[in-house]
């Protein structure tokens, strides 16, 4: 079977054809077709035996490719392709991919959190989590609000995450400005994360916190640094900063 002739209908206008790759943990992955047929990579991928099926909605399943790798092999793609053409990230946005994410968060959110449905009424680029300090920890009680803004290139573009509102928690890797130091949200983002278990690290960075108090650069950092916490090159001492 040629799989890399097959396509999946575009979503950002009527020329746009796409491949949609689908590992083998059920993670969604889409990729224009006309680049793809230039990556020898996926090209590979899609024609080697044993390895996909397909439905009739010409999705390609990868029956022994779990998403941690089939990432890997997009990002790479993603890269190369944007040396050629500059604007071929805006291709990999998948609106699919955020609203499934969305249901997920509304029909089974992480413990103390909550999604404030009013921030999504009119994009579903920009959300607002309410979050409650757990029980039993230094910020038992304690109401906060997580930010995320998501680019055209999630989930291959870690989204923009930080703390917005009137309560900043008093953290070592929390700035007062609501800038988060926490390497998932960086370099160590993955397309097979998603914002559910970035919440849940963030769950586990307060509760884990023994001290209250700013990280040590905190008036600095807030008077110098970009608006964007992802245009900060952050340096990370441990699991997270």
């Amino acid at each position: 079977m040629d799989g890399e002739e097959r396509t999946y209908g575009g979503c950002e206008g009527p020329d746009a054809m796409y491949v949609k790759l689908i590992s083998s943990d059920g993670h969604e992955f889409i990729v224009k077709r006309e680049h793809a047929l230039t990556s020898g990579t996926i090209k590979a991928m899609l024609s080697g035996p044993g390895q996909f099926a397909e439905n009739e909605t010409n999705e390609v399943n990868f029956r022994e490719i779990p998403s941690h790798v089939l990432s890997k092999v997009c990002m790479y793609f993603t890269y190369k392709a944007r040396l050629l053409h500059p604007s071929v990230g805006s291709c990999y946005t998948s609106k699919k991919r955020l609203q499934k994410e969305l249901l997920a968060l509304q029909n089974d959110p992480p413990p103390g959190m909550t999604l404030n449905e009013k921030s999504v009424q009119n994009t579903i680029t920009q959300w607002i989590v309410d979050m409650e300090g757990a029980p039993g920890t230094l910020y038992e009680g304690e109401k906060f609000q997580l930010l995320f803004k998501f680019s055209s290139r999630y989930p291959f573009d870690s989204p923009q995450v930080m703390f917005t509102g009137e309560n900043i928690p008093v953290h070592p890797h929390v700035y007062s400005n609501g800038h988060i130091c926490l390497s998932i949200l960086t370099e160590d983002w993955s397309p097979a994360l998603s914002v559910q278990s970035v919440c849940l690290s963030i769950i586990s960075m307060l509760s884990s916190c023994k001290e209250k108090r700013r990280p040590p650069d905190n008036s600095f950092y807030v008077r110098t640094c970009n608006k964007n916490p992802k245009k900060t090159k952050w340096w990370y001492h441990d699991d997270t900063c």
